[in-house]
């Protein structure tokens, strides 16, 4: 109010000044406003926050997300976001993510576009994304299967962790000035050393296009968990266990690997009684080989996802895959029975978990001390956000 005051008194008295002289007064003005108004815009800086890498279970509670924007200026600013936690789960059929109360799943594929690749951004399927980074351009989802990309499944995802955590970041429709506090992801093995300086690598910051839409992602810590902990977490926190202070164990069915692990009751996981062993992949190659076909092996995974047992062919493989799976299952369980033989009597009950955990219904239903896990393709990455 002063200030307006102070505006008008000006006016009034340059109706009586000589022009010359009003003139110096209007530009004063002039200038005093406009230094007010750029005191008035409201900035937001990122301040550099400590290196964590974790490698054990912590229970946390999740701090919210929040939402900073500049005030209007002339010139217009992008919205800035801040995301205490955000969890990254790389699977090797689907690639699962979220903070706060989103979540979202997509295919777990990606390639590097090639120069002579003509691709319409506006005719690319669902769950698809064109990311450039600096000189190169990834295919990430079901553009890069369209593109005969190899399936995850059948790589190492760690080394491909980035274009495929890119990849979230469009599922999550980020896009902007972005700032993670803390990256949350699990790999089969934290003691391999070359997992984890490959996942560390995302911390930092990164600067690409997604599906045409500018992003700048700060990630200021990444933490580390075996594979099989957060879901371990999460059971804690449901009261799935029956014995909550012994030790109790978490089978992992996924499409590259079958993981298993007994974790103590403070969240350490018993190194002797881990054991890794061929996914839903190996079982599709065995159903390929009962009929006669090579490399169908995704097309195989996605039949016997969606229930349908039957390839673009025509051939029906329900007798084959129903024979694969029991031989597949009765694998896992002997050399279960066997790793575990020296832990018999200390263990409570195991819970079957993953994308692939629906296919060892009968092995769950044979036994009282198997347990599936309800949403079992989700459930790891509710240990990652809300552990």
């Amino acid at each position: 109010m002063q200030f307006m005051l102070f505006v008008i008194s000006l006016f009034l008295v340059g109706l009586n000044t000589p022009k010359s002289l009003s003139d110096g007064l209007a530009w004063a003005v002039l200038r005093r406003v406009s230094a007010i108004w750029s005191r008035a815009v409201i900035t937001s800086e990122y301040l550099p926050m400590p290196s964590v890498t974790g490698t054990e279970a912590k229970t946390s509670k999740l701090a919210s997300v929040k939402t900073t924007k500049k005030a209007k200026s002339i010139s217009p600013a992008l919205s800035s976001l801040e995301i205490d936690l955000l969890a990254y789960d790389g699977g090797n059929r689907g690639v699962k993510g979220g903070y706060g109360d989103k979540r979202v799943i997509y295919p777990s594929y990606q390639t590097v576009k090639k120069t002579f690749q003509d691709i319409d951004l506006k005719k690319i399927p669902p769950n698809s994304w064109v990311i450039e980074d600096g000189s190169i351009t990834y295919l990430v989802g079901n553009v890069a299967a369209q593109f005969q990309a190899i399936p995850t499944y059948q790589q190492n995802k760690w080394e491909i962790s980035k274009p495929l955590f890119y990849g979230l970041l469009g599922a999550l429709k980020l896009s902007g000035d972005l700032k993670i506090k803390t990256l949350r992801l699990a790999t089969p093995d934290t003691q391999d050393a070359s997992q984890v300086e490959r996942l560390l690598s995302l911390k930092g910051s990164h600067h690409v296009v997604i599906n045409g839409k500018a992003l700048t992602v700060r990630v200021g810590a990444v933490q580390i968990f075996d594979e099989g902990v957060p879901a371990w977490v999460n059971a804690c926190q449901s009261n799935v266990w029956q014995f909550p202070k012994a030790l109790n164990g978490i089978l992992d069915l996924g499409g590259g690997t079958a993981i298993a692990r007994l974790v103590t009751a403070q969240g350490a996981v018993v190194r002797q009684s881990e054991l890794i062993l061929p996914g839903t992949f190996e079982l599709a190659n065995k159903i390929g080989s009962y009929l006669g076909v090579n490399c169908v092996g995704p097309l195989i995974l996605d039949a016997i996802e969606n229930q349908t047992y039957m390839l673009p062919s025509g051939v029906n493989f329900k007798a084959q895959f129903l024979g694969a799976r029991d031989e597949w299952l009765t694998t896992i369980r002997a050399e279960l029975k066997s790793r575990w033989a020296s832990f018999a009597g200390q263990y409570g009950q195991v819970l079957v978990v993953g994308g692939s955990a629906p296919l060892a219904i009968d092995l769950v239903s044979s036994s009282s001390r198997y347990l599936m896990a309800e949403n079992p393709q989700m459930f790891a990455l509710e240990g990652l956000i809300n552990g």
